[in-house]
């Protein structure tokens, strides 16, 4: 049976004041815990978000400096989702500046979760 866990947090963690260092840790005990229950994880960086990016940037490059502690990974720094001031392309994101629209998330995060679960489960 497959056992694959997407985590994708941060966001919300940081626009409430939590710091990047502080929201990594507990992605690495989401993961351990999984770990322990037997499930594989995939962890993924933040999005940009309105007012976000500096503190999405420290916290991507926490993640993308050792995810060693998951299965996978799904890295979207640098692509139309994860630049700096992505938020503000309408034409993947909503105009809160939070959320993707639904063609984004069809055409870029499902594929790319998508390939990272696979790595693990079909590693040939």
């Amino acid at each position: 049976m497959l056992n694959v866990v997407t985590i994708w947090g941060g966001t919300n963690d940081l626009a409430l004041g939590d710091t990047p260092a502080n929201v990594y840790n507990n992605l690495k005990l989401y993961c351990a815990a999984r770990h322990t229950a037997g499930a594989k994880c995939v962890v993924a960086t933040m999005l940009s978000r309105t007012g976000l990016d500096s503190l999405k940037n420290t916290y991507n490059n926490l993640i993308l400096g050792d995810h060693s502690f998951a299965d996978g990974l799904v890295d979207f720094t640098g692509t139309v989702l994860g630049c700096d001031g992505c938020y503000s392309n309408l034409s993947n994101f909503s105009p809160d500046g939070i959320h993707p629209l639904q063609s984004a998330i069809n055409g870029i995060e499902v594929p790319a979760f998508r390939t990272a679960i696979n790595a693990i489960t079909n590693p040939y």
